[in-house]
């Protein structure tokens, strides 16, 4: 067994712990989590499909595309929850731009090289500057220190992953080397910085304050 095959199967078992904790921190939580949960639901459903489908969905959709694009329009829901996008036009406007970004590399620019990554970069940078700002503006008002923390905790994660994603695949996308170079197949330096940021998922989803105290936070 490859180290690549154990830093997967460590993060699949990570992922498993994570679903069990999420009902009963959904029956507890109000409203303002509930997108960071559906997050992290369908980035297990995704993994586990990428393990046993890896390639394209169905021959037509790219797996790590697909939840990269789940992954931008859960956090953008989740931002605007945490008041990150107080107008709803702007709010709109970021998931219209993940959504067609990826439906140019999946209708128009298939033959293009480099079109993946191109999506990647974009994706992983919006979610990188979300990750920021819902940071900002927790942080200065939140009376909880920064380990128990949920919103710090989630968006710490998000913050480590993709901006090491959008990073690569930046580099990779210069030169020119995208269907060799992909942060998700090729590092296994991706597995370890997944596993520590399942690792603050964990911690987030246990930190959920419950309903009738979420204002107190």
């Amino acid at each position: 067994m490859t180290l690549s095959e154990l830093l997967f199967g460590a993060l699949i078992l990570l992922q498993l712990i994570t679903v069990r904790l999420l009902r009963p921190a959904w029956k507890k939580s109000g409203p303002e989590y509930q997108p960071m949960l559906l997050f992290m639901l369908a980035g297990f459903a995704l993994s586990v499909n990428q393990a046993f489908n890896p390639g394209k969905i169905f021959g037509i959709v790219n797996n790590t595309d697909l939840q990269t694009l789940m992954a931008a329009v859960f956090v953008t829901w989740q931002a605007r929850r945490w008041q990150v996008f107080k107008r709803p036009l702007v709010y709109w406007s970021v998931i219209g731009l993940f959504v067609l970004s990826w439906a140019a590399g999946l209708l128009f620019m298939d033959q293009l090289k480099g079109n993946s990554s191109l999506f990647l970069i974009i994706s992983s940078l919006g979610i990188t500057l979300m990750a920021i700002e819902m940071i900002n503006r927790n942080l200065p008002q939140s009376r909880v220190p920064f380990h128990r923390n949920p919103v710090f905790l989630f968006s710490a994660g998000l913050l480590f992953y993709y901006t090491l994603v959008s990073l690569l695949e930046l580099f990779a996308f210069s030169f020119a080397q995208s269907s060799g170079a992909s942060l998700y197949k090729t590092y296994d330096i991706d597995g370890i910085i997944r596993i520590f940021v399942q690792l603050l998922f964990i911690r987030s989803v246990l930190c959920i304050p419950a309903k009738d105290n979420y204002y107190s936070y």
